[in-house]
């Protein structure tokens, strides 16, 4: 026996219906279990895993054949799944007038007493989702053996994005501005250009290749696989391989260079190694792993201090050690767990100064820089993948599907992403004259290679400003002209075929 119900007293009698679900079908009892008899006319499967009481309907859930219900006291049932894609249903609950299916392909609801059923993963095939990655109002999850799917209405609905993806085991994914990447179990890296319909192999040099990690800096790709290190600088044509000590790279990050060379910091957690940085780019490595007690990494995170110092904090999530903060950039680590009841993490993603952690069981949410966790409530449910679209929280977990919360349940202030510009633009600068620096405001709605240039009244150049690959975004530059008479001079931008000047004046 597997599941006991109780329903209203029929016929006029005083004593309720005990239903008792089993895998031989349902029995029932109107002595409150003395004798029993079988109730199961009408129920092409008896392997019965849940029983539900919604006024004279009692539901049954069954392994195989879907959802019945009886009217009629289990005398009769009738089979009520159209819409239900998964007959194999662990769970049946009723919340007012909505009935609920728990199923091996995610949850389903019916509103009209299983009249017929709706996915709450519309769209979704695959419950197994190990990342999600946001670009603008575009959600997408790579799923383990059905690839990538997107929704463009906050996960509702979910439509598949996997044409030409000949490995659907989707391990990772990452955007660089127009360009979605996904890294395979087995396949390497594919990419998918916006506005494209069809995946294209990106893995020259690394064909069957567990990835396991994606991260873009700059202007090159990076890739952790089972045994190494990958980078590319031209979108996945080629490859350049960098071993490390280490037999699985889990987990990348990266912090961008604002000092106009190009060189990306990266960051890479390893299965059982620890912490590896680089300072150029991934050409050569170091171990940045003092104070870790636990070296298998999961995951990585880095997100502003919030001290008011512009500082950066890097995050690792490990297998079995909670999570672990360095302020140094890698160079020391302390451990930031307090209130983590689950140490196994697998994804972070921020909202502002808000940390989400995903673990093995539910997702945390610090607000102190991982000085203490609480629980989101989202719990029995293993996260891999974490994103933050809109004002809405996502959670990718293995067997569930997709999660949503809005972030206004969770925290306080909920700091909007800011929208992308649709065009180039070359603001004035301010304050204009100046004496002796002023600040210039440009915009860029792709990822570009930038070069920012103030000439004398001679058309020589006398200072560049930027001159590496920027982001798609609203950027600031200082200008600081103590070293310059004072005159009138023209600042430039260049960014891809995009050129536009404007006049400054420098009054000392």
């Amino acid at each position: 026996m597997r599941v006991l119900a109780l329903s209203p007293p029929s016929g006029g009698e005083n004593v309720p219906n005990l239903f008792a679900g089993t895998s031989n079908g349902v029995f029932r009892s109107t002595d409150c279990g003395a004798w029993w008899s079988g109730s199961s006319v009408g129920l092409s499967s008896t392997d019965i895993r849940s029983l539900a009481v919604s006024g004279t309907n009692l539901f049954a859930g069954t392994w195989g054949g879907g959802v019945y219900v009886s009217s009629n006291s289990g005398a009769n049932w009738t089979r009520i799944d159209s819409g239900l894609t998964n007959r194999r249903v662990r769970s049946v609950a009723v919340f007012g007038t909505t009935l609920f299916a728990g199923t091996d392909s995610g949850i389903f609801l019916s509103v009209n007493s299983g009249t017929s059923w709706t996915a709450a993963n519309s769209g979704l095939t695959s419950t197994y989702v190990r990342s999600l990655v946001v670009n603008g109002t575009s959600l997408f999850a790579g799923t383990e053996g059905e690839g990538v799917f997107r929704s463009t209405d906050s996960g509702t609905n979910w439509i598949t994005a996997s044409s030409g993806l000949t490995n659907p085991d989707v391990r990772s994914l990452a955007f660089d501005d127009t360009i979605l990447f996904a890294g395979t179990g087995g396949a390497g890296v594919f990419l998918l250009r916006d506005g494209g319909t069809s995946w294209k192999a990106a893995n020259a040099d690394m064909k069957g290749a567990n990835v396991y990690s994606l991260a873009v800096g700059g202007t090159s790709l990076f890739a952790g696989t089972e045994g190494a290190f990958f980078r590319s600088t031209d979108n996945g044509t080629t490859w350049t391989r960098v071993d490390l000590p280490s037999d699985c790279v889990c987990a990348l990050a990266v912090i961008p260079s604002g000092s106009g060379t190009g060189v990306t910091e990266v960051y890479a957690g390893t299965w059982g190694d620890g912490v590896f940085r680089s300072t150029d780019s991934g050409r050569s490595w170091t171990s940045a792993s003092t104070g870790l007690t636990s070296t298998t990494i999961l995951s990585l995170a880095v997100n502003p201090a919030g001290d008011g110092t512009g500082a950066t904090d890097l995050y690792a999530g490990t297998w079995g050690g909670g999570v672990f903060r360095s302020p140094q950039s890698g160079t020391n680590w302390m451990a930031a767990s307090t209130g983590l009841t689950c140490p196994s993490v697998h994804a972070f993603t921020a909202s502002g100064k808000n940390l989400f952690a995903g673990t093995t069981n539910g997702v945390f949410l610090s607000t102190d820089r991982g000085t203490s966790w609480t629980n989101t409530s989202l719990t029995d449910v293993s996260v891999h993948g974490l994103a933050c679209s809109g004002t809405n929280l996502f959670a990718g977990t293995l067997g569930s599907g997709v999660w949503r919360r809005p972030l206004s349940e969770l925290v306080t202030h909920v700091e909007m992403p800011p929208l992308r510009p649709t065009s180039f633009a070359l603001h004035q600068n301010y304050p204009n004259p100046l004496n002796p620096s002023t600040t210039i405001k440009y915009e860029l709605p792709k990822s570009s290679e930038v070069r920012l240039s103030v000439f004398d009244m001679l058309g020589q150049e006398v200072s560049v400003l930027v001159n590496e690959r920027r982001e798609a975004g609203v950027h600031e530059v200082k200008f600081d002209g103590s070293n310059l008479a004072s005159g009138v001079y023209f600042y430039r931008l260049q960014a891809g075929d995009f050129v536009e000047s404007k006049k400054l004046v420098l009054l000392k």
